[in-house]
């Protein structure tokens, strides 16, 4: 996980309009974590918010920073 990165929680039906070349982590779909009820998941990039996010992912949460993304994946809904 990038320590500069933005990002975002996302319900988990909402992956296939991610565009894993425009995000920075995961830098694939194998990588993804889920929240413990497997609902949720989150992506992160560098710079400008990429159009997939910012015209397709209805479902957001954030946008976070690394410190607060640790403070939510150590919440009993994560770990």
């Amino acid at each position: 996980m990038e320590q500069y990165c933005t990002y975002i929680i996302f319900e988990t039906y909402e992956l296939p309009l991610i565009i894993f070349s425009d995000i920075k982590v995961p830098t694939s779909g194998e990588e993804l974590v889920y929240s413990k009820d497997g609902t949720k998941t989150y992506v992160g990039w560098l710079g400008a918010t990429p159009n997939c996010i910012l015209y397709q992912i209805k479902t957001q949460q954030g946008p976070y920073t690394y410190d607060e993304l640790q403070a939510i994946l150590a919440t009993p809904e994560w770990s």
